[in-house]
């Protein structure tokens, strides 16, 4: 951005476009990938070309089917590779945040430069400096009742969220497949793909109404957050209620769980502005980075513990919708401590925050 001149209010709007094409992206993909599924045909051994999906074995080597999106993601990543090889240059930063709330162009990469924080080149560090960032992070955490809160907020819902894209595949598999076998059919596997696609463009809906909802409804950005949580909780609580056989107002539990699976999407939308929002205003700048490592180790934690866990399906909804129903819980006292400081909260948060901690399409 600063090579090119651009000014640098441009730079949120660039964001902001980034932020639309990764999602129309990530639908495009969703919708490629169900047709080089259903097109490609069965999945086949590479050493049995034309033999068919049999003689299938955990050493072989196999191709189309059910591989084919892995094979045009490899492609799509080699050449995006080729690409910021050719075309992008190191970017050492250096800059600072204008008086306005924008971000200069050379601060778009200063987390990722700066000596007082993790960041990108922290594996040059020595361990003295990773062990004082750290430490002065956590000592920002101790002293500030709203960094731990909010921490602790973004790690429940990311938990539950990074939980929900393992499970939702086989909790829609197993009631799709059993509603088959209960009429005595030969049930049509799911169009996995095209879910996919509906799921990033109910997140892309739920961008979208942030700002309704902060600048037009006048709605405050931490009575947003609860109450995201609380219909997060509620929709992801569905599949531990819906089950085999069952069919609420006369829509098959495939259904139900697809529909409480998007609204999820949509409050996840929701949850990436109102969280840059947040922090942008309770999270010094001095400590971003590092604070943000020291939650994401109880947040992959929990993740990992989830997935090696004996749970069932419908087991590990139930903990994504506690851990969703106690951020909900948090976000109360959250803005209860913070209700002095409420209008300070921009509607629209400075987009440099998707640096230092990326928004995640599912």
């Amino acid at each position: 951005h600063g090579n090119q001149d651009f000014p640098a209010g441009w730079l949120n709007d660039t964001f902001k476009v980034a932020g639309l094409v990764n999602g129309i992206t990530a639908i495009l993909a969703g919708a490629v990938s169900q047709v080089v599924v259903s097109d490609f045909g069965p999945m086949r051994r590479l050493d049995a070309l034309g033999r068919g999906p049999d003689n299938i074995t955990a050493t072989a080597v196999y191709y189309a089917g059910d591989c084919s999106p892995f094979e045009v993601a490899a492609v799509v990543l080699a050449v995006g590779g080729v690409a910021a090889a050719c075309l992008l240059s190191e970017n050492t930063g250096g800059g600072g945040v204008a008086a306005d709330g924008n971000v200069s162009p050379a601060d778009a990469t200063s987390s990722f430069s700066s000596p007082s924080s993790l960041s990108f080149h922290s594996c040059y560090a020595t361990p003295g400096l990773v062990v004082a960032t750290l430490s002065k992070a956590v000592a920002t955490i101790a002293q500030d009742r709203r960094v731990l809160l909010l921490g602790l907020v973004s790690t429940l819902f990311e938990a539950a969220m990074y939980t929900f894209v393992i499970a939702w595949t086989p909790a829609l598999q197993v009631v799709h497949a059993a509603a088959a076998a209960a009429a005595n059919q030969q049930g049509d596997s799911l169009p996995l793909g095209t879910i996919f696609s509906a799921f990033m463009a109910g997140c892309m809906l739920g961008s979208s109404a942030f700002g309704w909802l902060t600048r037009v409804a006048c709605i405050s950005v931490e009575l947003l957050a609860t109450a995201v949580f609380v219909v997060a909780s509620l929709a992801l609580a569905v599949p531990i209620f819906v089950k085999d056989g069952v069919e609420p107002a006369g829509m098959s539990a495939t259904t139900v769980r697809f529909l409480s699976f998007f609204v999820f999407e949509v409050c996840v939308g929701i949850y990436w502005p109102a969280m840059s929002a947040m922090k942008s205003v309770m999270i010094p700048d001095e400590a971003r980075t590092a604070i943000y490592n020291v939650f994401r180790f109880p947040l992959n934690a929990v993740v990992v513990g989830i997935l090696l866990s004996p749970l069932e399906n419908g087991g590990a909804f139930i903990v994504c919708a506690a851990m969703l129903a106690l951020a909900a819980v948090l976000q109360i006292g959250l803005l209860m401590l913070n209700s002095g400081a409420r209008s300070k909260i921009p509607s629209e948060p400075p987009d440099y925050h998707i640096l230092d901690e990326p928004t995640t399409l599912n």
